[in-house]
C-alpha cells in the first residue's frame, strides 16, 4: 500500500482528478475507502458510500468477492472491490463535491450484492463462473472538465 500511495501521489500530484479502481481486500461494506490510507493526501478520497443517499443499504460498498463456491466459501462475502475518486487539489467534501463546480464525483455505483451472500443484479452477474472470480461493478462518474467542453 505504501508504494501505491506514494506512486499515485508523485505521478498525479494534487492538481489532477484521480479515479482509483482496486481490489482492496476490505471485508465490510461500511468501511469507507478514505480510511484505508494514512497519507493526508487521500483524506478527501470519496466513493459512493460518502455520497448522500438516505438509506443504509445505499451507503454500503457492494459485496463483490468472491465466487468461492468450489470449497463452500459462499459468494459475495467481502466488499473488497472499490471505485474511488479524488478531486484535483484534494478539495472533495464528505458529499463528494467541492466548493467549486469542477469536482469529479461518483454519481452511481452498480453491481455486487447489498449484503454478504446476497444476489447480484441480473445485468452484472459472474461471467466466467471461475473459482474466486469477483463480481463486476459499474460506476457512473462525472468528469466536469469533459462536461465543460460539450
Amino acid at each position: 500500500t505504501d508504494v501505491f500511495v506514494r506512486t499515485v501521489k508523485d505521478f498525479c500530484g494534487d492538481e489532477r482528478d484521480i479515479i482509483i479502481m482496486a481490489d482492496t481486500n476490505v471485508g465490510m461494506g461500511d468501511f469507507p475507502s478514505s480510511k484505508m490510507f494514512t497519507d493526508p493526501f487521500y483524506s478527501a478520497l470519496v466513493d459512493n458510500n460518502t455520497q448522500e443517499h438516505g438509506t443504509q443499504a445505499e451507503d454500503l460498498q457492494p459485496y463483490t468477492c468472491c465466487n468461492d463456491t468450489s470449497y463452500d466459501g459462499g459468494m459475495n462475502r467481502y466488499a473488497s472491490d472499490r471505485i474511488m475518486v479524488l478531486s484535483g487539489n484534494g478539495k472533495n467534501d464528505n458529499n463528494g463535491s467541492s466548493s467549486s463546480s469542477s469536482s469529479i464525483k461518483v454519481n452511481d455505483l452498480e453491481g455486487g450484492s447489498v449484503a454478504p451472500g446476497g444476489s447480484l443484479p441480473d445485468d452484472l452477474p459472474y461471467v466466467c463462473h471461475a473459482s474466486q472470480e469477483h463480481a463486476p461493478v459499474r460506476a457512473y462518474i462525472s468528469l466536469p472538465a469533459l462536461e465543460k467542453e460539450e
